[in-house]
C-alpha cells in the first residue's frame, strides 16, 4: 500500500513482486506449479523463478522514467540480476532502498488487519496473511538476509535510508517520504 501510494504521490510507475508473480502465474502454468509450494509455506521464492517474471515485466516499463519497487530484490543473490535488469531495461542505475523496521508482532498484526479487510470486501485473503507462523517466517528471512543483502546493495551505491514501521500507517508513510527526501 505505501509503495503504491508512494508511486502516485511522485508520479512515477510502481513494481509490486507479489502482483507480477501472480500475473506470471496466470500466464505460465508450468511457472504456477514451481512458485506455488514455496509461496504456501510462506519463504521466499527461489532467485531463479522470481527473476524471471521480473526481468520481463521490468521490459514494460518507461524507459528512463522512475518507478517505485515493493518486494525485491530480497536476498543479496537477487541484486546483481535485478540491478543488470533494470539498467537494461528501465535505463536507470540509481537507487534508494528501505529498510522498513518492523517487529514479528506488528507485521502478524497488520496482515491480520490487511486479511480482515480483504474478507470485509468480499475477497479471499492472502494464505499468508491469516498463519501466524508463515508471517513470523516471513519475517526471520527478511531478518536473517537483510544485512548481505544491503551490503550488495551499496555495493552498487544504493542509499539505505532507516524507516521506523511501528505507528500508524499515516505516520509511517509520512516518515518514508521523509526518508527518501
Amino acid at each position: 500500500s505505501h509503495g503504491r501510494a508512494l508511486a502516485g504521490l511522485v508520479d512515477v510507475q510502481y513494481v509490486d513482486m507479489s502482483r507480477i508473480l501472480k500475473i506470471a502465474m496466470s500466464f505460465w502454468p508450468d511457472f504456477q506449479r514451481e512458485v506455488a509450494p514455496p509461496m504456501a509455506a510462506g519463504v521466499l521464492v527461489p532467485d531463479e523463478l522470481l527473476l524471471r517474471p521480473l526481468t520481463a515485466y521490468f521490459s514494460t516499463l518507461q524507459r528512463g522514467k522512475g518507478f517505485v519497487c515493493s518486494g525485491v530484490p530480497r536476498t543479496a543473490k537477487q541484486v546483481d540480476p535485478f540491478v543488470e535488469a533494470v539498467e537494461k531495461a528501465v535505463g536507470i542505475s540509481s537507487f534508494i532502498a528501505l529498510d522498513l523496521r518492523l517487529s514479528a508482532e506488528m507485521a502478524i498484526h497488520r496482515c491480520r488487519e490487511r486479511a480482515e479487510k480483504d474478507k470485509a470486501a468480499s475477497r479471499e485473503p492472502r494464505p499468508e496473511d491469516t498463519d501466524e507462523r508463515l508471517i513470523r517466517g516471513r519475517v526471520k528471512i527478511h531478518n536473517d538476509n537483510k544485512d548481505e543483502l544491503f551490503r550488495a546493495l551499496t555495493a552498487y551505491d544504493v542509499k539505505i535510508r532507516a524507516v521506523n514501521c511501528h505507528d500508524d500507517p499515516q505516520t509511517t508513510f509520512s516518515r518514508i517520504v521523509e526518508a527518501l527526501g
